[in-house]
């Protein structure tokens, strides 16, 4: 896993997060106390990532103040032991079609 930049083009304004990369086209970021995975290419050979994707909410922190890299790997090692039946029936939140509350079940 090792640190990068994202890039995410709202409409109206381009943002920058910092974030980890957790496979070769995938980062985790934390924006707002809500961890997100993209997937991801790099722009050019700056070391900037783009997606061209929606990012997958993967659940709100419950404390300001984490290990990013720890809860990270915390969160795949849960998600890589779940089946997806136990998944949707008990994580994930129906009132919400991307909140998929995997942060929640491990912090």
């Amino acid at each position: 896993m090792k640190k990068a930049v994202i890039e995410l083009d709202l409409g109206y304004e381009i943002i920058y997060l910092d974030g980890y990369l957790v496979a070769a086209d995938y980062l985790v970021t934390f924006e707002e106390d809500v961890m997100w995975m993209y997937q991801v290419y790099m722009k050019d050979f700056n070391g900037i990532y783009v997606s061209n994707e929606v990012g997958l909410c993967l659940g709100k922190l419950k404390q300001k103040e984490i290990d990013e890299q720890a809860l990270i790997i915390r969160v795949f090692e849960f998600m890589q032991n779940l089946s997806f039946w136990d998944f949707l029936r008990n994580y994930h939140d129906w009132s919400m079609d991307y909140h998929f509350r995997f942060v929640e079940s491990v912090s």
